[in-house]
């Protein structure tokens, strides 16, 4: 049994892509390695994949370059196995894969002036043109683009960045400087704080996101009777949702926007502040 998984990215010529597939919430592949996405003779930006495991139901879907970083993100929901599936639902293109297949090379290094910051998504964009790369070990990336003004968009979970324009005229090397945000301590030495950083469908921190989160199981300590009222976290101008009272020990699920879909309850740890665990959902 197998089914046909159909994703529109809608940029052309991407190989070496592969689809992978994940129950919502859980940390772990459901269709092995992934499966090979190959783009559509006639239909260019369009690519397909076959699943052969009897998987039913909605799940994460993610179209993923050979060097990890994730050009697609969406829902599938695999009711049945008959005909071509598309990952339709909440989906959206997150960059092409190749920083670009311009004349100038474009190297750029982003630190926070102490360290260089690995993981940084660095997004440049022209008009209607927009690409994306992750910074490696080294804080570096590299593009490939063209002669014209670009604007430098850079996230990272626990900095910000004002952004910056780019002219490119040449091959060029830039270095660029986040700052880390404040993360408001904890309300008190048995609580931690959780934060999140809350991107559009741009890939840019998002003002104004609603992240609801509600407790699903306590820290297990007798003596306590624990609220499970849910809790509202709205993000600030840099995209930011943070909440000072979580109790640690005691585990959360959450949801962003108007979303009917709950992560899998986390754990918050003994420490004073949380890094949350990816949320997907919508505005």
């Amino acid at each position: 049994m197998s089914a046909i998984v159909e994703i529109i990215h809608g940029v052309a010529g991407i190989t070496g892509v592969t689809l992978k597939l994940f129950a919502r919430g859980v940390d772990s592949i459901v269709n092995g390695s992934g499966d090979t996405l190959v783009e559509q003779t006639n239909r260019q930006g369009v690519y397909r994949a076959t699943v052969d495991e009897p998987l039913t139901g909605l799940h994460e879907a993610y179209m993923v370059d050979g060097s990890g970083n994730v050009l697609y993100a969406g829902f599938l929901d695999l009711r049945d196995t008959v005909g071509v599936q598309t990952v339709a639902e909440l989906c959206h293109a997150i960059s092409d894969s190749a920083g670009g297949t311009g004349a100038r090379t474009v190297t750029i290094t982003v630190n926070d002036g102490a360290n260089l910051l690995q993981a940084a998504s660095v997004r440049l964009v022209r008009g209607a043109e927009s690409h994306l790369r992750k910074t490696d070990a080294g804080g570096q990336c590299v593009f490939n683009v063209d002669d014209g003004t670009w604007a430098v968009a850079i996230t990272l979970p626990g900095y910000t960045f004002e952004g910056a324009t780019l002219v490119v005229d040449g091959d060029d090397s830039l270095t660029y400087l986040m700052t880390r945000y404040a993360i408001a301590p904890p309300a008190a030495p048995n609580l931690t704080t959780g934060y999140v950083l809350c991107l559009g469908t741009d890939g840019l921190p998002e003002a104004g996101v609603t992240i609801s989160a509600q407790m699903t199981a306590g820290p297990g300590v007798d003596g306590y009777a624990l609220d499970t009222e849910t809790i509202a976290m709205v993000s600030d101008a840099d995209g930011v949702a943070q909440h000072t009272g979580f109790v640690r020990g005691a585990a959360y699920k959450f949801r962003r926007g108007s979303s009917a879909w709950w992560t899998a309850a986390q754990v918050a740890p003994n420490a004073a502040t949380w890094n949350l665990r990816e949320i997907l959902g919508t505005p």
